[in-house]
């Protein structure tokens, strides 16, 4: 998975790169994987779910860090958007979006984000 590294200051904001054309990722049958992950970060991202059945659906659940909890999302598909759930004041303050398949699947993602607060901290 590929990611852009950068830091405002002293959180780390990890996800695609703004403006790249979608990534692509498989996942065979019966498999998970991590499709992204952003930290202090908002917006939204957009995917697109092909399966090798036609059904293009794929189960998603979102991993929330800060006061830790699983969202499941459940069978989504074909295309569309999602919002990200990162936010500060309920205590989420990074998320992954985590995808399984119960058909071999390819997924398209790109996400458009912004910084979601920014920390100054003098010394």
């Amino acid at each position: 998975m590929l990611f852009r590294i950068g830091t405002v200051g002293c959180f780390l904001v990890s996800t695609l790169a703004y403006g790249q054309a979608p990534q692509r990722i498989k996942i065979p049958a019966g498999q998970t994987a991590d499709l992204w992950y952003g930290v202090n970060v908002t917006g939204n991202l957009n995917i697109r779910i092909q399966t090798r059945d036609g059904k293009n659906e794929l189960k998603l659940s979102w991993i929330k860090w800060g006061v830790g909890s699983i969202q499941e999302i459940g069978n989504w598909g074909p295309a569309g958007s999602i919002n990200i759930p990162i936010a500060w004041w309920r205590g989420i303050v990074s998320a992954k979006l985590r995808g399984e398949a119960s058909n071999d699947t390819i997924v398209y993602i790109s996400d458009r984000v912004a910084i979601d607060k920014k920390f100054v901290f003098d010394w």
